[in-house]
């Protein structure tokens, strides 16, 4: 593998031979932008962007704007963290509404 400013590493040695895998399924692409103001971001994360064609399958992708300062690392696993929940059928955006509308219905049955 090479990685800018430290050349061609080989993971096995660094990592030992689990960080090594012959095959594995491909299950999220996810592109890094350059965050710019122009940039149209759903920031409720209610949609994903098109998939993403790779071999003849489709796979869900997201898009993160970047910058420096941010902790790309993070941001992966965490993107990671929220694909699998959604794959479980949890959205976070989603459970805010459906809170909201409970309170909502609440406040407004108290006040009739």
């Amino acid at each position: 593998m090479e990685i800018r400013g430290l050349g061609i590493i080989n993971i096995k040695e660094i990592f030992g031979s689990r960080a090594i895998l012959e095959e594995t399924p491909i299950d999220l692409v996810i592109r890094l932008k350059k965050w710019s103001k122009k940039m149209e971001i759903d920031r409720l994360g209610l949609k994903f962007p098109e998939d993403f064609e790779l071999a003849g399958l489709r796979i869900p992708q997201l898009h993160i704007p970047v910058a420096p300062g941010r902790n790309i690392a993070t941001l992966i696993e965490v993107a990671c963290r929220v694909f699998v929940l959604r794959k479980k059928g949890y959205q976070a955006a989603q459970d805010i509404i459906r809170r909201l509308d409970k309170k909502l219905a609440r406040k407004n049955e108290k006040s009739s």
